[in-house]
């Protein structure tokens, strides 16, 4: 009876691991309800406290709620442990190579890391505080920069094309514009060189034009030969529309199993969990945007869920390697503590090695976390008006997202979400 109590308890402890998707379904729901206070409480419910994720998806929450002084307390937070985790816990190490992943602390990815500077600046923005902006912009700069400096063309993710764009813009809107004509042209660079062939996405139009407001501002000119068929009209003001669309698709569990016969015949099974994330395809439905009697016209520019699924392919190898030396080393364990009870105890080893099987193969569990609450994709829409007040009406799949009037003067920057 007490063995049957026993295997029960293990399979209980081993099955008791929730998966974060599940954990953050409460928030993600809320938030498309527009339900901010009960988002607010199924995250501070559902999330360990003074993790990182639970920094990043308050931070998010915050933010499309438009308290945008608690978002930016909160992902700086996120931001600060973020560097603090990169000096690693040798027991947490130790003790993932005899559980899973999912004990040590969640450190995030790297475009997640940029993506906290995302959201600071546009809080920043929103309160009236371009300066403010532009530190966001120049740690997106130093951070694209590192990853540039430490990463090769085996990454997928070493550089961010609408973040250098958006660098760019809020440089502008300082007077930087040295700065800015840098960000824009490495925007124009990144899009060429990496998202075309990495995403299937072309430099938007806009680029070009961004670039030469830049350039006759400066005065300096960076030769590019698309640059000269481009008509820009250096009085006019400019509206910039982001657009955030969906959620990134959530992390899966995947799983290799296989079994062996041990030397006193008994089989025994090894499981290896491994994170993945579907290749799929989002389609944005039909936007229809108006300012006055100016069309609107959409780009997809940041494709972020294509941007987690190369960041996990890239890798896949390291997770494998790491999760088959997690098998080894569990099944290590297990069978020296099966052979030392044997020797004292007969045959309770044999049982005792049985339990931890099943024990080990039930808490093997991939790391499924992330930032959930990140778009799925970005558009964004650059337009050139005369400085005035503009109706401005943006419908999506048909269904209303934003009616306002706008006055545009100088670079107005609006940003809406799709959830």
């Amino acid at each position: 009876m007490r063995s049957k109590v026993i295997l029960v308890l293990l399979l209980l402890a081993g099955s008791c691991a929730v998966r974060y998707s599940v954990r953050v379904q409460g928030i993600i729901y809320n938030l498309k309800t527009g339900d901010f206070d009960s988002a607010r409480k199924a995250a501070i419910e559902s999330l360990r406290k003074g993790s990182l994720l639970y920094y990043l998806e308050l931070g998010t929450l915050e933010h499309y709620a438009k308290n945008y002084k608690k978002s930016i307390a909160l992902l700086e937070k996120a931001e600060n442990l973020r560097e603090e985790l990169y000096t690693r816990s040798i027991s947490k190490e130790a003790g993932a190579l005899l559980t899973n992943e999912n004990i040590k602390p969640y450190r995030g990815e790297d475009y997640e890391d940029v993506f906290i500077n995302y959201y600071k600046a546009f809080n920043y923005y929103f309160l009236g505080d371009i300066e403010g902006a532009v530190v966001e912009a120049r740690k997106v700069d130093k951070k694209l920069q590192y990853l540039n400096d430490h990463y090769d063309h085996k990454n997928a993710y070493r550089d961010d094309a609408f973040m250098e764009f958006l660098s760019g813009v809020f440089h502008e809107m300082s007077g930087e514009f040295n700065d800015a004509l840098i960000s824009f042209n490495r925007s124009f660079k990144t899009y060429r060189e990496d998202y075309a062939r990495l995403y299937g996405i072309n430099p938007p139009p806009f680029i070009l034009k961004a670039i030469k407001r830049a350039q006759l501002k400066t005065g300096i000119e960076i030769y590019r030969e698309e640059i000269d068929t481009v008509r820009i009209s250096p009085d006019k003001s400019v509206l910039i529309i982001v657009l955030e669309y969906d959620f990134i698709p959530e992390k899966r569990e995947g799983e290799i199993v296989f079994s062996y016969t041990t030397d006193r015949g008994i089989t025994k099974y090894r499981k290896i969990a491994i994170p993945y994330l579907p290749d799929t395809e989002i389609t944005v439905p039909a936007i229809r945007a108006r300012a006055g009697k100016k069309t609107l016209i959409f780009y997809e520019v940041e494709p972020i869920y294509k941007i987690a699924y190369k960041n996990l392919k890239d890798r896949l190898f390291r997770i494998i390697a790491k999760a088959t030396l997690r098998a080894a080393v569990k099944g290590a364990v297990e069978e020296k503590i099966e052979e030392k009870l044997e020797k004292k105890w007969g045959t309770l080893g044999e049982v005792t090695g049985i339990f931890l099987n099943i024990l080990n193969y039930h808490t093997e569990r991939a790391d499924t976390r992330q930032w959930s609450t990140l778009p799925a994709t970005v558009l964004a829409s650059y337009t050139e008006l005369d400085p005035g007040t503009y109706p401005i009406r943006i419908t999506v799949g048909g269904s209303l997202l934003f009616s306002d009037t706008v006055k545009v003067s100088g670079i107005k920057l609006i940003k809406i979400r799709k959830f």
